[in-house]
C-alpha cells in the first residue's frame, strides 16, 4: 500500500486551518517528504511521522512557500538521529546545491549551531545520551539538482520529473509523477494553465494533486492566469490526461469558503467526471492495487469502527446504537448532520430512528417516500447515493428546506440491508465541499454494522 499525506494545503498566506505546501509519501520503506513550508513540519508530527522516519525531501521549486520548513526537518533530523540513522537525500532544482551550502555550512546561516552541537561538551553529552556512539559528525546529505526529464528510483517507486509553468526564470519549477506497484500519484507542484508537460506527466494517474489557487476568471492579469492554476486548469488537466481521481490543493483564501469551494466543485464537474477531492491539512491518500482512499488524518486515532463493534454487541439500545455510528461517522468523513432512517416497506414510508441535530432536526414521525430515482437506487435497489448541491438534497429528502436551512447541501444515503432486504438509511450530510465519493465506503462500513439493531 502507497500512502500520501497532505501536511499542507494552503499558499504563503497565514492561516490555522492550512498551513503552506508540505505531502508525505510513504512507498516500501521509503517516506518521502514533498515539499516543505511553514507548518509542514509541524504536520508531519500530527501525522504521525518523525524527522527521523524521513529518507528523502524532493523539492518543487524554492518559493519559501515550499520550503521554509525544511532547514527545520533537516536539522531536526540530524540533530535527534545522528549515529543511528542514514543519512538524508534531497533532490530539488537549481541552485538547490547553493542554497544548501548558505544554509549549513560551516559559514552559513546554521553553521555554528552544527559546529556548536559537534564540538561542545554537552551537546555530545546529549549525543551520546541518545544513543550516538563515536565522533559526532555534521550532516553530510546527498544532493541531487534535477531539471525536467530526469528521473530518480527508490527500492518500490520512480520519480519522474517534468516542467510546471509558474515563476520562471527566477525561479525553475518542477512537478513529479510517482510510479510505484499499488499505482501513480502526480503532484503539480505549483502551475499554471494546462500544459503538455504536466497533462504528459499525469496520463493515466491513478491521484492527480494540483494547483488550485484562483477561481477562473478572476485573475488579475492574462500573465496570472498562466502562471497561477485555477480550478478549471485543473479539471481540464484532470479531463485531458485521464487521470482517475484530482486533489484540490493550494488552496488561499479568497476560495476557502465552504460554498464557493461547492460551486467551483460544480463548475469542474461538466469538464471532469471523475472524483473531485477537496484537500485538507493532515488527509490521507491511500492506495492499494490501484484503489484509492482518502481519510482525514487529523481525526484518525483509536479505530471508530471497534468502537462501533462493542457498542453493538453490548446493546439492543437503538439510540446508544445510532450514536456509537454518529461518532464513527464523524471521526471518518465529518458531517453536519447524521440520521438514521427505518424502512417501513409495506408502506413505503420511513422512520426517523435518530438526527445527531434533534432540536433542529428531531426523530420521530413517519413519511412516504415517492417512486423517484432515489427510492428506486436507494430504497428498491439497495445501492448507496452521493449528491452535491440543492437539487441532491431536493431528490433526497421531503423536509429539504429544513436541512438546506442548515447550511447542509452535500448527501451521503447508504441503504441499511439486512438478510438481503434493505431495512432502513444511514445519512451523513455536511456542508458544501465537505464531502465527496470516496466517504461513500465509510458509510457503508458502519451502515453494515448497525443493521441488527434497525
Amino acid at each position: 500500500m502507497v500512502s500520501f499525506t497532505l501536511l499542507g494545503t494552503g499558499t504563503p498566506a497565514p492561516s490555522l486551518r492550512r498551513q503552506s505546501s508540505g505531502y508525505a509519501l510513504q512507498v516500501g520503506t521509503d517516506v518521502i517528504v514533498i515539499d516543505h513550508g511553514p507548518g509542514a513540519a509541524h504536520r508531519l508530527l500530527e501525522a504521525g511521522l518523525r524527522p527521523t522516519d524521513v529518507t528523502h525531501v524532493m523539492l518543487s521549486h524554492l518559493h519559501y512557500d515550499h520550503m521554509a520548513d525544511y532547514p527545520r526537518l533537516f536539522l531536526q533530523r540530524w540533530d535527534v538521529g545522528s549515529g543511528k540513522i542514514g543519512e538524508l537525500y534531497v533532490a530539488g532544482p537549481a541552485p538547490l546545491a547553493a542554497v544548501h551550502q548558505r544554509l549549513f555550512a560551516p559559514d552559513g546561516a546554521f553553521g555554528p549551531d552544527i559546529t556548536s552541537r559537534t564540538t561542545i561538551q554537552a551537546s555530545l553529552d546529549v549525543f551520546a545520551a541518545r544513543g550516538g556512539q563515536g565522533e559526532r559528525h555534521p550532516p553530510a546529505p546527498t544532493l541531487r539538482e534535477i531539471a525536467p526529464g530526469d528521473t530518480l528510483t527508490g527500492a518500490a517507486w520512480t520519480m519522474r520529473v517534468a516542467k510546471a509553468t509558474h515563476f520562471e526564470p527566477a525561479l525553475t519549477c518542477l512537478a513529479f509523477r510517482f510510479d510505484t506497484p499499488d499505482g501513480v500519484i502526480v503532484y503539480t507542484g505549483d502551475t499554471g494553465g494546462v500544459t503538455d508537460e504536466i497533462v504528459t506527466l499525469a496520463k493515466g494517474c491513478d491521484v492527480l494533486i494540483h494547483m488550485c489557487h484562483a477561481e477562473a476568471g478572476t485573475e488579475p492579469s492574462a500573465e496570472y492566469a498562466r502562471t497561477v492554476g485555477s480550478h478549471l486548469d485543473a479539471a481540464k488537466a484532470a479531463a485531458a490526461s485521464g487521470a482517475k481521481a484530482l486533489v484540490l490543493t493550494h488552496l488561499p483564501p479568497s476560495i476557502d469558503k465552504p460554498a464557493t469551494l461547492a460551486r467551483l466543485t460544480r463548475e469542474m464537474a461538466p469538464i471532469y467526471d471523475g472524483p473531485i477531492i477537496v484537500g485538507e491539512d493532515l488527509m490521507a491518500l491511500s492506495l492499494e492495487a490501484g484503489v484509492l482512499t482518502a481519510t482525514r488524518a487529523a481525526r484518525r486515532g483509536a479505530d471508530p469502527l471497534q468502537a462501533l463493534d462493542k457498542v453493538v454487541a453490548a446493546t439492543n439500545d437503538i439510540q446508544a446504537v445510532c450514536a456509537a455510528a454518529d461518532a464513527a461517522a464523524q471521526a471518518t468523513v465529518g458531517h453536519g448532520l447524521f440520521t438514521v432512517m427505518r424502512l417501513h416497506r409495506d408502506a413505503m414510508e420511513v422512520e426517523r430512528l435518530y438526527s445527531s441535530q434533534p432540536d433542529a432536526y428531531p426523530p420521530g414521525g413517519r413519511k412516504p417516500k415517492k417512486d423517484t430515482a432515489w427510492t428506486t437506487q436507494v430504497l428498491k435497489r439497495g445501492k448507496p447515493y452521493f449528491g452535491t448541491g440543492p437539487n441532491a438534497i431536493r431528490s433526497a429528502f421531503n423536509d429539504h428546506a429544513t436541512i438546506l436551512a442548515l447550511g447542509l447541501d452535500c448527501v451521503i444515503n447508504v441503504p441499511v440491508v439486512r438478510d438481503d432486504v434493505v431495512v432502513g438509511t444511514v445519512n451523513c450530510l455536511a456542508a458544501p465541499g465537505e464531502l465527496s465519493t470516496l466517504d461513500v465506503p465509510h458509510i457503508e462500513a458502519i451502515a453494515a454494522r448497525i443493521a441488527s439493531a434497525i
